[in-house]
């Protein structure tokens, strides 16, 4: 089996006991010849909540997680010793867990994704904006390109090209510190990076539009002198 983790976010930072509380989708894909097993599935999946917190030496972090408890009975019972077809009632379905509240006002949340695990235009401006932001963090023009308006993707400022040119180049890379929704249309991004010898510690209003079935950033008014 394979097992990857999908939507990776950090719900909440702890400054105070060095602890990062995280939610991910586990996904867990089923060999063809095990899926029999599976009540024919080839694919179980499962929100998780974790944490990571480290020592005041910053090393030797210690892990916890709950919401994989199911999964790992999916899988012992499927793969018990004279275990037949299990039916497809018995997969897990997917666990929604509480979020924990933000620290430090920091709020981030999930962006949708596909059956592929790939991030689909979000429902409305904050998931939307976090998809942009989470691609720029990864380097990742081309991803980020393709989530602004198709008249503006050949643009300089927004052309696939350059974004990872810059953005995956960082001394530090860009990191996500607050998502917050305006309205539908709109959500106010904050973000820090390092370039060379510079920090930058940005802000970003992202203006959303809807295109046939799409969301699309139409526009972004930077802010905080980066």
């Amino acid at each position: 089996m394979t097992a990857t983790l999908h939507r990776a976010v950090a719900n909440a930072v702890r400054r105070d006991i060095h602890r990062v509380d995280c939610s991910a989708t586990l996904k867990l894909d089923i060999p063809p010849a095990l899926a029999d097993r599976f009540g024919g599935a080839t694919r179980l999946s499962a929100d998780i909540l974790y944490s990571v917190q480290f020592s005041d030496e910053q090393r030797s972090p210690v892990y916890t997680a709950k919401g994989q408890e199911r999964l790992t009975e999916a899988i012992l019972s499927a793969l018990a010793p004279g275990n037949g077809t299990r039916s497809a009632a018995a997969v897990p379905m997917p666990i929604s867990p509480t979020v924990p509240p933000a620290v430090d006002g920091m709020i981030l949340g999930n962006v949708p994704e596909d059956d592929d695990g790939h991030p689909t235009t979000a429902a409305n401006a904050r998931t939307l904006a976090y998809a942009f932001y989470d691609a720029l963090s990864r380097g990742d023009g081309v991803s980020a390109n393709q989530l602004i308006v198709p008249e503006k993707r050949s643009r300089a400022a927004f052309r696939a090209a350059n974004l990872s040119r810059f953005y995956g180049t960082l001394r530090e890379p860009l990191r996500i510190e607050s998502i917050r929704p305006i309205d539908n249309d709109h959500a106010q991004v904050g973000y820090s990076y390092a370039a060379g010898a510079s920090r930058c510690q940005g802000n970003a209003v992202v203006t959303t539009t809807v295109i046939g079935t799409e969301r699309l950033i139409e526009s972004i008014q930077t802010g905080g002198g980066c």
